[in-house]
C-alpha cells in the first residue's frame, strides 16, 4: 500500500489578535490527497483563521503551514500560489449576481485560461448550504448567498 500525499499540513499553529485574543492554540492538522473534511465550531473558535492560514491570506503568530510540501511562509509570489494552488469562494457579498454559481467558482480559470471542464473532468457539484440547487437554476441558490 502506498502511503497518501499530504496536501496541506499545520504544525502547532498558533494565532493571536490585537488585545491577546487566541484564535488558534498549538493546531496540527494533515490532509491527505483525496481526503473530504469539515471544519466545524461555534462562532469564534478560529474556523476562519485556520482556513486564512492555509491560503495565505494572514500569517501565524507561531506554528508552520505547508502546501503541497511548501511552506507557506516561504512562497515569494502569493499571488500565484493563491490562483494556483489553494482557492476560495467567500460567503459573503463576494459572488456576482449576474453570474451562475458555477460561473462564479470558474472565475480563477480566466487567468490561467483554462477550460471549465479541464479543471476537474467533469462538471463540479453546485454549491449550496442545504445541498445542490434545483436543476436549471441559473444563479446562485438564495442559500448560497445568504
Amino acid at each position: 500500500m502506498t502511503d497518501k500525499v499530504v496536501l496541506v499540513k499545520a504544525n502547532q499553529l498558533m494565532k493571536t489578535y490585537p488585545g491577546n485574543v487566541q484564535a488558534l492554540d498549538g493546531v496540527n492538522l494533515t490532509i491527505h490527497e483525496g481526503e473530504f473534511l469539515s471544519i466545524m465550531g461555534p462562532s469564534g473558535s478560529g474556523k476562519s483563521t485556520l482556513l486564512n492560514l492555509i491560503g495565505a491570506l494572514d500569517q501565524p503568530t507561531s506554528g508552520e503551514v505547508f502546501v503541497a510540501g511548501e511552506s507557506v511562509a516561504g512562497i515569494q509570489d502569493l499571488d500565484r500560489f493563491r490562483s494556483r494552488t489553494v482557492g476560495f469562494v467567500f460567503q459573503l457579498h463576494n459572488l456576482l449576481p449576474t453570474l451562475t454559481a458555477r460561473e462564479n467558482v470558474e472565475i480563477p480559470m480566466f487567468e490561467r485560461r483554462l477550460p471549465s471542464s479541464s479543471s476537474t473532468g467533469s462538471r463540479p457539484p453546485t454549491p449550496g448550504r442545504g445541498g445542490p440547487c434545483p436543476q436549471g437554476q441559473s444563479h446562485p441558490c438564495p442559500s448560497f448567498r445568504r
